[in-house]
């Protein structure tokens, strides 16, 4: 997987299955790792740009993740999506 062209990624975070960052101006990118490649599984454009993220495993299965902190900076509120929906 590669940013696009003009942005590069600025935040990040990662389990044993799945990757979520974020570029600048707002885009979000989920991806799942499979046999040593990055999949883009969803790609969202938010409205503000992205703080922080965070997608550590809560329950039963400790290699993924059904939900995604998403911190925003403009108005500095924390968002909760669902995976892999976004």
């Amino acid at each position: 997987w590669f940013a696009p062209v003009g942005y590069s990624v600025n935040v990040a975070t990662a389990n044993a299955t799945q990757v979520l960052l974020a570029t600048g101006g707002g885009h979000l990118v989920y991806l799942e790792i499979g046999d040593g490649v990055l999949n883009e599984v969803k790609y969202a454009k938010l409205d503000y740009d992205i703080s922080c993220l965070d997608i550590n495993p809560i329950g039963e299965n400790p290699n993924y993740s059904n939900i995604a902190a998403v911190g925003m900076w403009t108005d500095i509120s924390v968002r909760i999506y669902s995976l892999p929906d976004l």
